[in-house]
């Protein structure tokens, strides 16, 4: 049996029957482009916004119907990249799908968040053993619904305040806020195992997690700057801060004070913000989008979901 393969549609292959792989080619470039020695990769959605990142020690990369485009350094395809780089220190590489893709899988990792901070008072809510098990205590339905309230509250006020719009300054701060607030849940979660744990235990625990669920959580944070300028390291640095302390300071706090309207109140301003920053992802995801579009944007989102489980289970 002989067998060919055509790497493109630039490249057809006669035969009686044939197996078509549909690979999303830009990861695959963004790998092979590392593996070459690219030191970083910056993915962007237009060309104007790649054009507007050239520089000195920056290549272009990006095709449009197949066909390099015009003044760009590579195309699209991993094969450009066979062999060593030297001397291109930065890429950005122009590609509609894997922006959308990246930007799909970090509204997954939120999706997770908000459905493991409710997974922390579900015991809680249903504890009081009445309609077979579904039942709940109407004071803490009460608490808990009137926190995701505020929580969504809170961030409407504060991105309203100002007239400049959701610019991705302000959106990753949203952002940022929304993971920092379940990060704190999460601490008060880690500070009540100290009766069973012991100080030293408690302290394991809580820099543990932070460092793991950092890892993940960063990358939503980070993901309004996705092909986009305007962001430096020390606005980076900040904004992680911002999301991933509320965890050691919630397991000093949960070492020290434990309640379950305590833990009501934070899960619930925690879900309302998260869900009121995933709102604007999800229009900016699905503008404009065609059906190739659209499945690309449900499969980021399954996989960011399994990401944020995976690490999870950490």
């Amino acid at each position: 049996m002989r067998v060919r393969v055509g790497f493109s549609p630039l490249e057809p292959v006669a035969a009686p029957v044939a197996i078509v792989i549909d690979v999303l080619r830009a990861t695959s470039t963004i790998c092979q482009a590392l593996a070459a020695g690219v030191e970083r990769v910056t993915c962007v959605g237009e060309i104007e916004a790649a054009r507007a990142l050239a520089a000195d020690g920056i290549a272009l990369a990006g095709e449009r119907e197949n066909v390099r485009i015009e003044g760009f350094d590579f195309g699209n395809s991993p094969r450009e990249f066979v062999g060593p780089l030297l001397e291109v220190a930065n890429l950005v590489l122009t590609t509609t799908n894997g922006t959308r893709l990246l930007l799909a899988a970090a509204i997954g990792i939120l999706v997770f968040l908000m459905m493991d901070v409710f997974s922390d008072v579900s015991p809680i809510l249903y504890s009081t053993n009445t309609l077979a098990g579904y039942g709940s205590n109407p004071v803490y339905d009460a608490i808990f619904t009137l926190s995701i309230v505020g929580g969504f509250f809170i961030l409407y006020v504060f991105e309203n305040r100002s007239h400049e719009g959701l610019t991705p300054s302000r959106l990753a701060l949203l952002i940022a806020l929304g993971i920092g607030f379940q990060n704190l849940t999460e601490g008060l979660v880690f500070g009540s195992l100290g009766v069973t744990l012991g100080l030293t235990g408690v302290t394991l625990v809580v820099l543990v997690g932070f460092t793991f669920q950092n890892l993940t959580e960063g990358f939503p944070i980070a993901s309004p700057f996705l092909g986009k300028s305007g962001w430096n390291l020390p606005m980076m640095l900040g904004l992680f801060l911002i999301g991933g302390f509320p965890t050691i300071l919630g397991g000093g706090v949960g070492y020290y004070f434990s309640s379950d309207y305590f833990t009501l109140f934070f899960n619930g301003i925690a879900i309302g913000c998260i869900l009121y920053v995933v709102l604007p992802m999800l229009k900016i995801l699905f503008r404009d989008l065609d059906h190739a579009g659209q499945k690309i944007a449900y499969t980021g989102i399954f996989l960011g979901f399994i990401v944020g489980f995976l690490v999870n289970l950490f």
